[in-house]
């Protein structure tokens, strides 16, 4: 014999925000997300050191280090209209690829200059991984859920986070900071290859009109 409580349980359990968030397209973004700050953390305590080993000063290397924020800054508003006309998936896709860029210039790079240009592509990875990565989620989550997405969002980056610091030390103990980076350069590019191969615009952003950037410049 049924109650009206049996009766609801299977509605209220097929609505609970869990299983709403924890689709495949979710899941995968939380994974490229948590990989890419793998790669981030991996890269960022190992450019002091491979900057002293080149002569650079505390002072150079804390003007180097400005250029990553202030790259933030210049290219945050640009990146964010890109993503309007083209999509996400493609400036989530370019993220990685920067810092397969930087892995490489600080692996390879002999001046300053390479280092210069490494905090650049450093700090339009960011802006295009985590910031369009938040964008993203907004797309694909319904305004109730949307607090929860973000907060299993900013998890994945907090882990990844955690785990590149520990694993960039490992490795760069065991075969040298600058083979080490090699690996960070393919785990990078595996994360870029994952959000191409498996995340895709919302599709109300794909129904959205394109928009001029040129009149979102000048706002």
């Amino acid at each position: 014999r049924f109650t009206p409580q049996r009766i609801m349980l299977p509605v209220m359990v097929s609505t609970l925000p869990w299983q709403r968030l924890l689709r495949r397209d979710l899941l995968v973004l939380y994974l490229v997300i948590f990989l890419a700050d793998v790669v981030v953390g991996y890269i960022l305590p190992l450019f002091p050191l491979l900057a002293r080993d080149l002569g650079a000063s505390l002072a150079l290397i804390g003007v180097l280090a400005a250029f990553n924020g202030a790259t933030q800054v210049v290219v945050s508003v640009p990146i964010g209209m890109l993503s309007d006309r083209f999509g996400r998936k493609l400036l989530v896709t370019t993220g990685p690829l920067c810092f397969v860029a930087v892995a490489l210039l600080l692996a390879l790079g002999g001046t300053a200059w390479w280092f210069l240009l490494a905090q650049v592509m450093l700090g339009v990875g960011i802006v295009a991984t985590f910031a369009m990565g938040a964008a993203m989620i907004g797309d694909h989550s319904a305004p109730a859920e949307r607090g929860l997405a973000m907060g299993m969002l900013t998890t994945s980056m907090g882990l990844g986070f955690a785990v590149g610091p520990l694993l960039g030390g490992l490795l760069a103990e065991a075969i040298g900071a600058r083979g080490s980076l090699l690996f960070a350069a393919a785990l990078a590019l595996g994360c870029a290859l994952l959000a191409w191969g498996f995340l895709d615009d919302a599709a109300s952003f794909r129904r959205s009109k394109p928009v001029n950037p040129l009149h979102n410049l000048r706002l």
